[in-house]
């Protein structure tokens, strides 16, 4: 028989101290023990990622941890593990969010570093998996994971979502199955969550829909919230002349974090000097041949549409592609739609291959926007590319073109890229603002809108209100 715990955290009131009588009822699975040391304490919180509370785990000037635990797991080979978590600020020393353990040791533990980096480890201490990518600040963040009980086979499998409900993950790692779980032969018994195992101070950590099974893997406490497939980025999440990072490119309510960011001595950056809208846009300054772009790379899709903004003070040697999406299949990176700019000012379209060229050349200092869509069909001559070319907000396009045969492969989307992606020299700074993604779509995304209502704010934490918000 398959089982379940799932906690909500519905149980209490704001402020209120978390205790086994009050975890349960609305809440769900009751936790066994709440570990609250000197310093410590775990109350719920409306900073909620959706419902009416979460659990705010906190510890203060006393190294040490804070926890919640269910020690009455049945017997399982396999566990799945989901929660939700968000932290305003990365620890001052490494902590653990969650753990496996038996009744005397740990199996496996999820831990987090001071830069951000996730990092697990078996019960022996061997490292099983350590993340590319960094925690998002101030943000609801789903982490999800499969750990098998072995004593020299185990297997971990994470996937970290950075847009909550997504159901893209930015990451995904699988281990080789040579861990140790069950230290001296013990069977897992335990699930511990928050800040877990290892001693720190200063550290707030906010958790909610936290779950555990042993069938397969969770996926999102609110599926219907997936639905709207858009990643958004309007580019106002630092300062003037910051650099550009994934960390730092996502980090308020309005934006979808870059999943990757190609870089060399500051080129993509944020800026002041021109803007769309809003106060700040990104510069691309790569006078040689390095390329530098953003990238969300964890879509699944086989239609999309993308829009950007841009504003050129100069022309690239050769024509430098600006926007593009691809596919990768067994390592294979395969072009499915992108647009460059010419030496000459002009937009060039391409398929696998160059395509078209419109006949308007550019004018310079002038936001123009751009808006792509791909549908990479069933054979390499059915695929539909139309791109058209807008002045800034303007509903009228400036030039039009729609391919019915283009050579879009028959491969899946997997990426959208944005900035200088190719090496070839541009000279003259250029600007990007506003941009977007979305996917299972070719419908144009069309101009920036308006911003949402400013959406309300508990104990500092905005509510994860799922994908695209902001147009």
């Amino acid at each position: 028989m398959s089982m379940i715990f799932t906690n909500h955290a519905e149980g209490g009131s704001n402020g209120a101290a978390v205790t086994p009588n009050n975890s349960g009822g609305l809440s769900g699975s009751a936790w066994s023990l709440i570990y609250t040391p000197t310093g410590t304490s775990v109350t719920y919180s409306n900073a909620r990622a959706r419902g009416t509370m979460a659990y705010k785990y906190e510890v203060t000037t006393t190294p040490t941890q804070t926890m919640t635990e269910w020690d009455y797991l049945p017997p399982a080979s396999k566990f799945y593990l989901r929660f939700y978590v968000f932290l305003p600020s990365l620890p001052s020393a490494s902590i653990r969010l969650c753990e496996l353990g038996t009744d005397s040791a740990t199996a496996f533990g999820l831990g987090l570093r001071t830069d951000g980096q996730f990092i697990a480890r078996d019960s022996a201490g061997a490292e099983m998996f350590a993340s590319s990518s960094r925690f998002p600040r101030n943000k609801w963040v789903r982490i999800e994971l499969s750990c098998t009980a072995h004593t020299s086979t185990a297997q971990l499998v994470v996937r970290l979502y950075y847009d909550g409900d997504s159901p893209y993950h930015v990451e995904q790692w699988t281990s080789a199955a040579s861990f140790n779980t069950m230290p001296s032969g013990a069977t897992i018994s335990k699930a511990r969550f928050g800040i877990v195992g290892l001693p720190v101070t200063n550290c707030v950590a906010y958790f909610d829909d936290i779950a555990i099974t042993d069938t397969d893997f969770l996926g999102s406490a609110n599926p219907a919230q997936a639905a709207p497939l858009l990643f958004n980025n309007s580019c106002e999440t630092s300062t003037n002349g910051t650099p550009v990072t994934a960390l730092n490119s996502g980090q308020i309510y309005q934006n979808t974090m870059f999943e990757r960011v190609t870089d060399t001595a500051g080129a993509f950056a944020y800026s002041n000097a021109q803007t769309a809208h809003g106060t700040l846009s990104y510069s691309v300054t790569s006078p040689t041949t390095t390329p530098a772009s953003v990238a969300w790379q964890s879509m699944t899709t086989t239609s999309a549409a993308m829009r950007f903004y841009a504003y050129f003070t100069g022309w690239p040697t050769d024509a430098s592609e600006i926007g593009q999406f691809a596919s990768i299949v067994s390592g294979v990176y395969t072009l499915t739609g992108r647009v460059a700019i010419s030496s000459e000012g002009k937009i060039r379209i391409f398929d696998t291959d160059f395509v078209y060229e419109m006949p308007s050349t550019l004018s310079l200092n002038t936001w123009y926007r751009l808006e792509l869509s791909v549908d990479v069909g069933t054979t390499a001559i059915n695929g539909v590319l139309v791109v058209e070319l807008y002045a800034g907000d303007s509903t009228t396009p400036l030039e039009t073109y729609t391919n019915n045969t283009a050579n879009l492969g028959t491969g899946i989307i997997h990426h959208a890229l944005f900035g200088k992606i190719n090496a070839f020299a541009w000279p003259n700074v250029y600007y990007l603002d506003e941009i977007a993604v979305q996917i299972e779509s070719t419908t144009f995304i069309g101009p920036y809108g308006p911003l949402p209502p400013t959406p309300p704010v508990y104990d500092g934490v905005i509510p994860h209100k799922g994908w695209g918000q902001q147009l």
